[in-house]
């Protein structure tokens, strides 16, 4: 009896460490569970936090690529002072050297640009009015004076000019300065190119003086 009473209560402790043990195997099932679904979560998120950064840089590239092109495709218009040596003269040269078109370009100086005469040659209506359009490669040359005849006037020689525009296909606004300076040109010397008559009587008088000098020697 005793015996039977033993193994019974041996049996309710097993069943109570059976019944005790079993929560604790789901509980550890559970923890594990969590820890796969933290890990899924984060590499997702991970993921998608690459895919956004490529995205962006991709955007980024793609935009870079464009502004290039535009950029090439920009219109470009410079002023400047151009010096003709055979002829000695002075133009103010407006050139689009770009790839676009341009239009409403506007010329403004520091100062206004007189010739040895007097006359103003900024109030000229290309430069006092504007240029409507230019397109690529098209090159206005104003005359300003006769070198010399501008220096021994003792006229300014520096100017600034400030040029607006807007691009014909774009409409993209654009802004330059250019300082014009003339003052290293003050002491050219005028190159003026030989007409065929004055070849032709430089080579008689080079055969007269090679002639001169063999009868001379004899």
């Amino acid at each position: 009896m005793q015996n039977q009473s033993t193994l019974s209560h041996d049996r309710r402790q097993l069943t109570c460490t059976s019944g005790a043990g079993a929560p604790t195997r789901r509980r550890l099932t559970i923890d594990w569970y969590l820890i796969v679904q933290v890990i899924m979560v984060a590499v997702t998120a991970g993921m998608a936090i690459a895919t956004a950064v490529m995205a962006r840089a991709a955007q980024a590239s793609v935009k870079e690529m464009r502004e290039e092109r535009l950029e090439r495709l920009a219109p470009r218009i410079l002023v400047y002072f151009e010096v003709d040596h055979h002829q000695a003269v002075i133009n103010l040269i407006i050139a689009n050297q770009g790839l676009g078109a341009a239009k409403n370009i506007t010329i403004d100086f520091d100062k206004p640009i007189y010739d040895s005469r007097g006359n103003e040659i900024t109030a000229y209506p290309l430069l006092r009015d504007g240029i409507p359009y230019m397109p690529p490669g098209q090159v206005h040359s104003i005359f300003i004076d006769v070198g010399p005849s501008y220096f021994q006037a003792g006229l300014p020689e520096q100017f600034v000019a400030t040029v607006k525009y807007e691009s014909a296909e774009t409409y993209r606004r654009y802004e330059g300065r250019f300082i014009l300076d003339l003052s290293h040109w003050k002491d050219y010397r005028v190159v003026r190119a030989r007409t065929p008559l004055e070849t032709e009587l430089g080579k008689i008088a080079a055969e007269l003086k090679r002639v001169s000098n063999l009868i001379e020697k004899k």
